[in-house]
């Protein structure tokens, strides 16, 4: 596939790669952070180098391998007492700075996936954490038990349709997942949220509802649901008298907790099969609790329940939970950055290096995520085929593999960073194409749907229902 000659779009998407990796960027950037504080032998530059390309490049990366890094890339001879004592609080915020720098600036103009239009985007946020060495405890203490007692929580927050990180950060692991909604990016209106139930707030998710924007989500036992009686007042109801009347698929306009949050309540019953997996599932985590499985749980594990602030028009019943296994795009991104760029392996060390690691690592990840959602832009704009879809694992492999020539052309001009990025591109487009799985005991010919597969499916039912009202 020929790709186009450098456009502006490009040009922006290439300057950011030349000029993040500058030399006057980034001594700026050390300065403002208080990482340079005078002349020395050490550069931010080659500081962030080190970070970033050395970190990526091993698994683990010791002292003795930082100091011949940097005499070879650039001339630089440091002892390794010298360059562990660099990694200090104000290296920290050198790399956090340039992060959250990065995270701005990325992917301008989102590529969009094409021909979507029945939502603003799909925001998926979730969280996953791993085990820190010692030295690392008082800054992220552990749950205790059989964990670490070292632990850190990982925060990852971004648009499934143009692949925009909206939030990316690093937190102890006893953050509760229901305070993140504080302190995440603020939603645009028409923008769709799906997160997991850890991430269940209804002060929160009313604030979603007055930005006209949109959230779906799994219903919390044990919240309160009120329906509307003859005269349209709230009147509070059992939950179980509702799935009571389900024997297929079925909605409720309902209102929740004390925020009188109103949503549509979906419920959907589930196989058998289904059912006593959870089931099993749900007693092994009371008993670990020392706590007793109640009635009323038992009989809502046999239902989906869902809550949405979507009309019909735009999601009907039957794409609900469907969208709603979408979020487990997220749980694959986390599997791509532990197994692929093995964030989750950390050495022995102090918590100033191994927080200038994980940053280093997770500004590798970044630049390597904006490539591969501009290459899925381009794949579904691939002449004489429909919707290319890419493979997100496939993809992150082989960016990985080239990423040594991406680091040898970073600080040249932005059309030789254009010209090395096609090219990966194109091999992208090539060679990191999503097979469709047969569905296991299913018919011949039976597919999975894959996440394009639902999206454009969802569209088409919304295009539909546009036709009949009009």
């Amino acid at each position: 596939m020929k790709l186009p000659p450098i456009a502006l779009k490009e040009k922006k998407f290439s300057r950011l790669f030349h000029t993040f990796f500058s030399s006057a960027y980034v001594e700026a950037q050390g300065r403002s952070s208080g990482f340079i504080q005078r002349k020395g032998q050490l550069s931010s530059l080659a500081f962030l180098s080190l970070c970033v390309f050395q970190s990526h490049a091993h698994r683990q990366c010791s002292l003795e391998q930082g100091c011949e890094y940097l005499h070879d890339h650039f001339g630089i001879d440091i002892q390794k007492q010298s360059l562990d004592e660099r990694f200090n609080d104000r290296a920290v915020d050198f790399m956090r700075q340039m992060l959250s720098n990065l995270i701005q600036q990325s992917l301008p103009d989102a590529p969009k996936l094409e021909d979507l239009s029945f939502i603003e985007a799909i925001r998926i946020t979730d969280a996953s954490g791993f085990g820190l060495p010692q030295g690392c405890q008082e800054a992220y203490p552990g749950s205790g038990g059989s964990a670490s007692s070292a632990q850190v929580k990982l925060y990852l927050d971004y648009d499934l349709l143009s692949g925009k990180i909206e939030g990316l950060s690093v937190h102890p692991s006893l953050q509760s997942d229901a305070n993140y909604g504080q302190i995440k990016a603020p939603v645009e209106a028409g923008e769709l949220l799906i997160d997991d139930l850890g991430f269940y707030n209804l002060d929160y998710l009313k604030s979603i509802a007055e930005q006209d924007a949109y959230f779906l989500y799994r219903y919390k036992t044990q919240t309160s649901i009120y329906q509307k009686d003859e005269q349209g007042i709230y009147q509070r109801v059992n939950p179980l008298e509702l799935v009571a009347q389900v024997q297929q698929i079925t909605s409720f306009e309902v209102a929740l907790g004390r925020t009188q949050l109103e949503c549509r309540l979906i419920i959907q019953p589930i196989p058998e099969k289904e059912y006593q997996k959870r089931i099993r599932a749900l007693k092994k985590r009371a008993k670990k609790r020392k706590q007793t499985l109640s009635r009323e749980r038992k009989i809502l594990a046999r239902y989906n329940l869902f809550i949405t602030n979507t009309s019909v028009q735009v999601l009907p019943d039957k794409w609900i939970r469907i969208l709603y296994s979408l979020r487990w795009q997220i749980e694959l991104m986390f599997r791509i950055f532990k197994s692929i760029f093995h964030i989750d392996k950390i050495q022995q060390m102090h918590q100033h290096r191994f927080e200038c690691v994980l940053y280093g690592k997770l500004i590798a990840i970044l630049l390597s995520w904006n490539i591969f959602f501009l290459a899925r832009k381009y794949a579904t704009k691939a002449i004489g085929q429909t919707h290319i879809e890419l493979s997100e694992w496939k993809g992150f492999q082989l960016i990985k593999q080239k990423f040594e020539q991406l680091k040898k052309v970073i600080t040249r001009g932005p059309k030789t960073i254009w010209l090395t990025i096609c090219q990966m591109i194109q091999r992208l487009i090539k060679r990191a194409k999503k097979e469709k799985k047969n569905i296991p005991k299913a018919p011949t010919k039976t597919k999975k749907m894959t996440p394009f597969d639902i999206l454009y499916q969802i569209q088409h039912n919304f295009e539909q229902k546009k036709c009949i009202i009009h």
